[in-house]
């Protein structure tokens, strides 16, 4: 697989994690915006195209660089969130 085709997957899989978390927020949240609040579940993504992460970002071993290989790292504002949106994720990005 080349390289440009592992990064449109892996861009493609950041829109869906955009667009469950929006979803997410939205149904979540509700009640905050008759309070006139605004509130972001998503703090950050990063992709690694080809390879893994750095050692130092996460304590996992890096893989070795691959043009078949991405990895997405997903940061939300609440640990809460995360078994609440993990079904949504795998469900959305499976489709």
């Amino acid at each position: 697989m080349p390289l440009t085709a592992t990064n449109d997957t892996a861009m493609q899989a950041e829109n869906v994690v955009r667009q469950v978390l929006s979803d997410t927020a939205a149904r979540s949240h509700e009640n905050r915006s008759r309070e006139n609040k605004t509130h972001h579940d998503l703090t950050s993504i990063t992709s690694f195209i080809g390879g893994g992460g750095l050692r130092f970002w996460f304590s996992i071993s890096p893989e070795a660089p691959q043009t078949n290989h991405a990895q997405v790292i997903v940061q939300v504002s609440d640990k809460e969130l995360t078994p609440k949106i993990i079904g949504p994720l795998q469900s959305a990005l499976s489709h």
